[in-house]
């Protein structure tokens, strides 16, 4: 199979801005963003081109065969832009980086998804390859309807547990850290998160040894099934700043 650029086919393809040089995600100087539109397929290696334009880029490719996201040119859930399915069993791009942002108490990280299956929505992770305590993860845990953001350093675990989400459900999902509080949101905005545990950012949480999308690399992995659109990793400046993002991407891709 020759390569595919998905970036040459979209509207949204430039980097310069979005459809006919509109708005782009880059307009939030993102530290790193990937979305389905820029990525390369050669063969059976999919990767996801980190466009960021402020800091150090970090592609994710799926390390073999069987862990490639099925491609979808368009998709009508997306407002027929593409999307990348994760099976739930074996399927997640990465990137060997150690020690991801480990400087930063504040942040906020967002992803465009539907959730098909399983107990994992992993749409950013940030784990360790040989701690399964180690970890920045997104999981369905413990009642099946709900989305929970999870930060474990060791024996301590901090976690949101926030909106209720069903099989089939297209959703934008967010967590901030302003470096002393967690702010959850949706499509909707700001949301009212019951929260366990103190204050963790990435910063609290060292010794991980990837990044990665589709699952949580730990010893133990936890795969997730979901399509997916985009994910960044942004500075938190603001509520208002934040909810800017998620309208951007309300429009991009059709989500009310």
């Amino acid at each position: 199979m020759p390569f595919i650029s998905a970036s040459a086919i979209s509207p949204y393809n430039s980097i310069k801005g979005g459809a006919a040089g509109g708005p782009s995600i880059l307009d939030f100087s993102p530290y790193n963003v990937w979305d389905s539109e820029h990525t390369v397929i050669d063969g059976t290696t999919t990767t996801f081109t980190d466009f960021n334009n402020v800091g150090t880029a970090y592609d994710l490719s799926n390390p073999a065969a069987s862990n490639q996201p099925a491609y979808t040119a368009s998709d009508s859930d997306f407002n027929n832009l593409p999307s990348f399915t994760f099976d739930g069993a074996g399927e997640y791009v990465s990137n060997g980086v150690s020690g991801y942002r480990e400087s930063d108490s504040s942040g906020m990280y967002i992803s465009v998804f539907r959730y098909d299956s399983g107990s994992n929505f992993n749409f950013f992770t940030s784990a360790s390859d040989i701690n399964n305590g180690i970890f920045i993860r997104q999981a369905r845990f413990p009642a099946a309807s709900q989305y929970i953001h999870r930060f474990g350093g060791g024996t301590s675990i901090f976690q949101t547990i926030q909106s209720n989400i069903i099989a089939g459900d297209v959703t934008i999902q967010a967590l901030a850290g302003d470096g002393t509080n967690f702010i959850a949101y949706s499509q909707d905005g700001v949301i009212t998160a019951t929260q366990s545990g103190t204050y963790k950012w990435f910063d609290d949480v060292a010794s991980r040894t990837n990044i990665g999308i589709g699952a949580s690399l730990n010893p133990a992995i936890r795969y997730a099934g979901i399509t997916w659109c985009t994910s960044g990793y942004f500075p938190y400046v603001s509520d208002a700043k934040t909810i800017e993002i998620i309208n951007f991407l309300k429009t991009k891709y059709g989500i009310s």
